[in-house]
């Protein structure tokens, strides 16, 4: 019985398969930016400005994997449409457009905390004074 709530299993199937890339993107994300924080609060400036690439750049894949999907889900249902009745059509090409924009959210939300950290990480640790470990001998 659908009470008109949010519900994460409707979200991630009306978004299709693309939508688990995403997750699975935004999951590893996600625990980059938790290891950068890590590596910032130890003060380690050469781990801090590589994994803080890392984590900026699975930021960005989860992003680009979130268009993707949109533009794979808007590529389905201009296919779809060429077969619908001509009665149906716009009410179906907004239904769709809505479902394959879900991996824009998708992909826009796991990728949030992963591209500010990754930054601030850069950031920081170029910042950060050279320790022993940092300097070539």
């Amino acid at each position: 019985m659908d009470d008109g709530g949010f519900s994460f299993g409707y979200f991630m199937a009306e978004g299709g398969a693309s939508m688990w890339a995403a997750l699975c993107c935004g999951s590893f994300g996600n625990t980059l930016a938790l290891v950068a924080l890590g590596v910032l609060v130890a003060r380690k400036r050469a781990a801090a400005i590589g994994v803080g690439a890392a984590t900026l750049l699975a930021g960005v894949g989860t992003l680009g994997v979130g268009v993707l999907g949109y533009w794979l889900g808007v590529r389905a249902v201009d296919q779809a449409l060429l077969a619908a009745d001509a009665a149906f059509v716009a009410e179906m090409r907004e239904r769709g457009l809505s479902e394959a924009a879900n991996n824009l959210w998708l992909g826009g939300l796991a990728s949030a905390v992963p591209l500010l950290v990754g930054a601030l990480a850069i950031a920081v640790g170029a910042l950060l004074p050279r320790g022993r470990d940092d300097r070539a001998e």
